[in-house]
């Protein structure tokens, strides 16, 4: 009977613990050739085993670089796996920079998105991603001029961490299954 509750132990600290459950990405920096155009930066795999909710964190520095384009925006989103259907975002923010065409003084402006994935960028509803496999993007655009070049996103980050109770984890094949585990594993090792 120790055996048998010692391997449940070992099996529940084994699950608790397991495999991360986020990833991040990073570029040292994109070079963006769009005037006004909405583009992919950066994007990653997302596995989801158990229901969750998905916190999302996502950062760059823009700078014009000569052109006009004296604001920028970034976004994040989660993606089906084949890339077809927009599932959830997280709210936009939009970064302004002066000076703009001034290669003296060239400004810099600081993007971030973080929080939970919600149905929609203005929806009070969180997005609950089911088991399966998803694509999360980190998307940008610029505003505004109409002198087009290659403006600089520098350090772009995309994070993602699956918000669940670890109980969820643990526990989802059913309390029966992790000791139907357990037993097993006691009697192939006696």
């Amino acid at each position: 009977m120790r055996v048998i509750l010692f391997a449940a132990l070992v099996s529940f600290a084994s699950n608790l613990f397991a495999a991360a459950f986020g990833d991040t990405a990073v570029l040292n920096f994109y070079q963006y050739n769009g005037c006004g155009s909405y583009e992919t930066v950066l994007s990653l795999p997302v596995s989801v085993s158990v229901t969750s909710r998905i916190y999302v964190s996502s950062h760059a520095t823009y700078q014009a670089n000569g052109t006009d384009q004296s604001g920028a925006v970034m976004d994040v989103s989660l993606w089906n796996s084949d890339n077809t259907a927009l599932l959830a975002t997280a709210q936009a923010q939009a970064s302004w920079i002066l000076n703009s065409l001034s290669p003296q003084y060239p400004t810099w402006g600081y993007l971030g998105v973080d929080g939970v994935l919600r149905t929609n960028e203005l929806s009070p509803t969180t997005y609950v991603a089911t088991p399966g496999n998803y694509v999360l993007q980190m998307n940008v655009h610029t505003l505004f001029g109409n002198i087009c070049g290659t403006a600089i996103f520098a350090a772009p980050t995309l994070t993602y961490i699956l918000l669940s109770a670890a109980f969820d984890r643990v526990f989802a094949g059913g309390f029966e299954a992790m000791l139907d585990s357990a037993w097993a594993n006691a009697n192939s090792t006696v």
